[in-house]
């Protein structure tokens, strides 16, 4: 257990009586003065759960904030901790402590002091200078990036607990980069009387996880990747290569193709395509590979393409494109191209009305054409109500309908 304020605090957990060493933090550079070897001495800092599990509960019952209740703004030094904690397992990594770890952090106030210091009034200078505020939905600095790609290098996932009672600017925007490339969990919560966190917090323990997760994925010549839509870091070296920290059943991950010309699959005289998605992760102190190869048929006429549309696939793209949209153009302009989506797939569905008219009219319409017309038309109604749905979601309310952390954390 490690703890933070204006300095970095660890318990000696195999105290009968909670005991914490403290260290402070240097100024200059945001980083604790003594590191967790000198401050404590390694079979103190991790315990056997069932073992010890009294002194962790009287640790976490001396828990006391650590500033005075006058001061305005109590000094949190988040991030150094993190980096200490970081510099730990770097050191110890080709020790006895070459292990998986999922790292439990809470958070109630905004990161204000040492490594990883964020500003309050980032939020009032885009208010009141009447400036993009879409820019608050990016990082302030690369601190919290950083130290995601060496949580991710070092085998460390983190999970972040925030509880803004206060509704106070927290800038999700930059700590964002801690969950999403390593693999975690965000859970946010507003009002303790409703609150969830205990709950949440044992649901998350009772997920199976996977560490050292490493994805690749090959197709045919005639296509490729070109965007990712998940909570994971390319390969340094290798193309198509993902890593990241852990992972459960519930995690989706969302690949954008594109056909290498544009011819498509036209010259192709195959009748599929394929794909070869091959996973390696450890469970259980295993190491573990999955190799899938996916035979899909290539869509020969709109009626087969219509046929192998997945509704789930296709929110679940929207979603993450918008998601993506408003990070690099704002909300403004992310609503305004999902209204050109709604009117463009009402074009759609007028023609294809249009067309089932003439038909019958002509008599030249059989009950296959119909039913191809009726999927189609069912299809874009579904696609359009969804969008406008979204339009019209808290994903997408501006600064002045919700927060901006808000915000972050729905997206």
């Amino acid at each position: 257990i490690i703890t933070y304020s204006y300095k970095i605090g660890v318990f000696n957990l195999k105290s009968n009586i909670p005991y914490i060493q403290y260290t402070y933090i240097n100024e200059i550079d945001g980083t604790s003065i003594l590191t967790l070897d000198e401050m404590i001495d390694d079979h103190n800092l991790f315990v056997p759960l069932e073992q010890y599990i009294d002194n962790i509960y009287g640790a976490i019952e001396s828990l006391k904030p650590h500033y005075s209740l006058n001061e305005a703004e109590p000094k949190r030094a988040f991030g150094t901790s993190i980096l200490t904690y970081l510099n730990y397992i770097k050191n110890k990594n080709n020790q006895h402590y070459k292990r998986n770890t999922r790292l439990i952090c809470f958070l109630a106030g905004l990161p204000n002091y040492g490594y990883g210091t964020l500003l309050s009034n980032r939020y009032l200078q885009c208010v009141e200078k009447d400036t993009n505020s879409d820019l608050l939905m990016h990082a302030y600095n690369d601190d919290y990036k950083k130290l995601a790609k060496d949580a991710v290098d070092l085998n460390v996932g983190i999970d972040l607990y925030i509880i803004n009672i206060r509704q106070v600017f927290l800038d999700l925007g930059s700590l964002k980069d801690l969950i999403k490339c390593t693999g975690g969990n965000l859970l946010y919560y507003k009002d303790l009387n409703h609150c969830t966190l205990p709950r949440d917090l044992y649901q998350q323990f009772q997920k199976k996880l996977a560490f050292q997760c490493l994805l690749r994925i090959r197709t045919n010549i005639e296509y490729t990747i070109i965007n990712t839509y998940s909570d994971i870091m390319n390969d340094d070296i290798y193309d198509d290569l993902y890593k990241f920290s852990i992972c459960d059943t519930q995690r989706s991950i969302l690949f954008d193709f594109q056909h290498n010309n544009s011819s498509g699959f036209e010259q192709s005289k195959e009748l599929y395509t394929y794909i070869q998605i091959a996973f390696v992760y450890q469970y259980n102190q295993h190491s573990i590979l999955r190799i899938f190869n996916k035979k899909i048929p290539i869509a020969k006429t709109w009626g087969d393409y219509y046929n192998a549309l997945n509704m789930s696939v296709i929110t679940a793209t929207i979603t993450n494109k918008a998601i993506a949209h408003t990070l690099s153009e704002g909300v403004y302009h992310t609503k305004l191209i999902l209204e050109d989506w709604i009117v463009n797939l009402m074009k759609c569905t007028n023609t294809i009305v249009n067309n089932s008219t003439t038909n019958n009219n002509n008599k030249n319409n059989d009950d296959e054409d119909a039913i191809y017309g009726l999927k189609q038309i069912n299809t874009l109604k579904n696609i359009i109500h969804y969008i406008h749905a979204l339009i019209y979601s808290p994903l997408l309310y501006t600064i002045e309908e919700e927060d901006i952390d808000s915000n972050w954390y729905l997206n």
